[in-house]
């Protein structure tokens, strides 16, 4: 899978939902002026018995009648619409909530739920995306589970109590597996806004429920055997103006009902269009991912083979049927239109040979062996750093990862997260434990004496912290550096949900603790960028994707040659950059020409990053090929040279496995 490509897709995709969702509004206005239309008729029907009233005719056709129902039809999508995409603004976590779901705490002891986290991590570390919350739906007792997210950087993953009950580890790992195709994909954005669309088209029916109880209920009321409306009684043979209006209104009502049933059938065409091919394509990746078929197949086969297979009886569950794993409502109308392909279809992709039995194996607590212990090596500074051992890595194939799973980087991933030692995989998921944490790894980044760096952690915590902090320091020191960073990740996730205390006065202190030797670095600077985009996650749409698709307006072509610059000065070490930057650029399409170099300083970076972050995958793509050049021009990558790589990557929010090695 291209990630790059991935995105744009997503991108596109989005286009096409805004068309099906046109072409539905402009149905429904046709629908609701027939319906006005014909209430007139009724109307006047009654007062004149011919349709007229004097000498008038209703006409089929009127401007102002046309303009007017089109105004209140788009009125009333339109505000249903803005509606729900305003209170889904908080991204993944507001929709898990939206559908009665319930964030898990990180520092639960629940084995079930435990091991729920787990595979999530795993899943999080192999790809090199944030780890994302993970939400319960208890309500639930089917099978079931989706990832949600304006993009990879606030994604959530849900699954169902039923699922937690009667998977496997392995079909639980095959599920997540599912749904971080969807992220990596970046089909989370899409669904949310597709949630939205959803919900304006079908708030036809709700208005005309509303409507329903307005009339009847409010003006409708039964009084001395005959009907009141507006005060005004009706004449015995319904002939009257009186009468007349109310069997219009209600003419109108009934066939705007039956409209908003046509509203939804729009919205299941439109979530069906968007859908079904996306499930086999997350399947297939799935697959890919775990290299296991029959965990993703033993879950789809579980499911089959249930009482209530993936039925979800959350309320809100219609509108966001798209994004589950299986799914989740009861069909009251042709498969033909469901959210997704049929279940044994699906099991047929991933096992061809499967004989339709669903011949299931006992779900029985599953654990991950940890390694072997070996020989912990000297305390080392630096989560980079050459001597490590590491093969040399092809710079390509490392591009070539960005926004994708193999099974060897989720069985590196495994072994990642089990070099973390226990007792600090468990402090990790407390909020002071996971602060000390954090600062740890900020200090074992740092070449600088410890004595300038414990000076400044001393001033900000507290005496009786500082034992934590040093036990802490000690541990990341012990660990390998590819489990550094994922132990930032786990970190950094625990304050998320946690984070009541707040995090703003503790930036002041990360800044200091890298700037302490007065020479911030690259790798410095996208690692402090890195934490506090993790740290500020979740609040609301994600900058990038689609901004300046094929344009390099000017603070774009300054942004990038800031970022190629201090590549080709800081990482390359070149003698004369802006002639390596050119020939960098120089077989890039979308860059050739276009790039402007000046000399800058590092810290000029954080700056530069937030312009690109706002540009199409298909520049950012292109740039990091140019940085590659930059430091790739002996034909290999040093290992410190490829970390450097990956978190500039990271920075860039394209997610990138991890490399391997110590």
């Amino acid at each position: 899978m291209d990630f790059f490509q991935a995105q744009d897709n997503a991108v596109r995709k989005t286009k096409l939902l805004v068309f099906y969702y046109v072409m539905a509004v402009i149905m429904i206005v046709i629908s609701v002026y027939a319906a006005v239309t014909i209430g007139y008729m009724v109307y006047y029907s009654q007062l004149g018995g011919d349709g007229s009233y004097g000498s008038y005719q209703v006409p089929l056709w009127s401007t102002v009648r046309f303009l007017i129902t089109a105004a209140a039809v788009c009125l009333v999508v339109g505000m249903g619409t803005l509606f729900r995409v305003v209170a889904l603004r908080g991204g993944g976590s507001a929709v898990a909530s939206s559908l009665g779901g319930k964030a898990i705490d990180r520092d639960t002891r629940d084995p079930k739920l435990r091991q729920l986290l787990n595979v999530v991590d795993e899943m999080a570390i192999a790809s090199g995306v944030p780890v994302p919350e993970v939400y319960i739906l208890p309500g639930e007792a089917s099978i079931n589970a989706f990832a949600a997210g304006w993009g990879t950087d606030d994604a959530v993953i849900a699954v169902s109590g039923g699922a937690l009950e009667k998977l496997t580890r392995d079909e639980l790992q095959g599920v997540v597996a599912h749904e971080y195709s969807h992220i990596l994909n970046g089909d989370c954005r899409m669904n949310i806004r597709l949630m939205g669309l959803i919900f304006g088209i079908m708030m036809l029916t709700i208005f005309a429920r509303l409507m329903r109880y307005m009339v009847f209920a409010g003006s409708g009321r039964r009084h001395g055997g005959g009907y009141v409306g507006g005060g005004r009684r009706s004449s015995s043979d319904g002939k009257g103006s009186g009468g007349a209006l109310i069997l219009a209104i209600f003419v109108v009502i009934i066939l705007v009902t039956i409209i908003g049933f046509i509203g939804t059938f729009f919205g299941r065409l439109i979530q069906a269009a968007i859908s079904r091919q996306r499930e086999y394509l997350a399947d297939a990746s799935a697959v890919q991912f775990t290299r296991n078929p029959d965990g993703i197949s033993g879950a789809l086969k579980r499911i089959a083979a249930g009482d209530n297979h993936a039925v979800l009886q959350h309320p809100n569950a219609s509108e966001a049927a798209h994004m589950f794993f299986a799914d989740g409502l009861r069909r009251s109308f042709s498969s033909a239109f469901s959210t997704h392909p049929p279940l044994n279809d699906r099991i047929l992709k991933i096992q061809p040979g499967w004989d339709g039995k669903f011949d299931l194996k006992p779900v029985r607590p599953r654990t991950v062996a940890k390694p072997e212990p070996e020989e912990k090596p000297a305390p080392s500074r630096g989560i980079i750093g050459g001597g490590t051992g590491m093969e040399k890595i092809q710079a390509m194939a490392i591009l070539g990862a960005i926004g994708t799973i193999s099974s060897g980087s989720l069985e590196n991933a495994r072994s990642i997260k089990a070099a973390i030692p226990d007792s600090f995989d468990d402090s990790l998921r407390s909020s002071r434990g996971a602060l000390y944490g954090l600062m740890a790894l900020v200090m074992a980044d740092n070449e600088e004496d410890d004595a300038k760096q414990w000076k400044l952690v001393e001033s900000v915590f507290e005496p009786e912290e500082m034992p934590h902090l040093r036990e802490a320091e000690a541990t990341v020191l012990q660990m390998k550096r590819s489990a550094r960073l994922a132990a930032l990740e786990l970190a950094t996730t625990t304050l998320v949900q946690k984070g009541g205390f707040g995090m703003d006065q503790y930036y002041d202190l990360i800044d200091r603790l890298i700037e302490v030797d007065q020479n911030t670095t690259l790798f410095e600077v996208c690692m402090r960028r890195i934490i506090r985009e993790r740290l500020n996650r979740g609040g609301g749409q994600p900058r990038g994707g689609g901004a300046n698709y094929m344009t390099i307006p000017p603070k774009v072509a300054e942004a990038l040659g800031t970022v190629l610059m201090v590549v080709a000065r800081d990482a390359s070490g070149a003698e004369d950059p802006k002639a390596l930057v050119e020939k960098a650029t120089n077989g890039l399409y979308l860059l050739k020409g276009k790039v402007k170099t000046v000399d800058v300083e590092t810290s000029s970076l954080d700056e530069a990053l937030d312009i690109l972050q706002e540009t199409s995958f298909a520049i950012r793509a292109q740039l990091l090929r140019a940085v590659v050049a930059c430091i790739n021009e002996d034909g290999q990558l040093e290992p410190s040279e490829a970390e450097v790589l990956r978190m500039l990557a990271l920075a860039l929010q394209c997610p990138v496995p991890p490399l391997g090695g110590d």
